[in-house]
């Protein structure tokens, strides 16, 4: 509680309570759905897509990456380069012992 003297007009804090607007009774409508019954029937299903229907409307996905391409690569380089480190482990063997 505030006191002051002389009383002197407060402003308030906190803005004013929200107040819900009034809904037109078509927005207020209430669905019931009986879970007893479960149509067996089958569905018609269509897909619009670029103004095409049905089925295959879309293309297909691109390609997966090739991530088996790119492991050969790097297999295939990493054995090159131990390759490349045996001839010159070797070659350092020989000079050394023949020099």
């Amino acid at each position: 509680m505030t006191v002051s003297v002389p009383e002197v007009a407060v402003e308030e804090v906190h803005p004013p309570d929200a107040e819900q607007e009034v809904a037109f009774e078509d927005d207020q409508v209430m669905v019931v759905v009986s879970l007893i019954k479960t149509d067996v029937e089958p569905a018609l299903m269509s897909t619009e897509a670029g103004g095409m229907t049905g089925a295959g409307s879309l293309p297909p996905p691109p390609p997966p990456p090739p991530q088996l391409e790119i492991r050969k690569i790097i297999i295939s380089d990493a054995l090159n380069l131990l390759n490349n480190l045996y001839i010159m482990i070797n070659l350092y063997n020989f000079i050394v012992h023949n020099y």
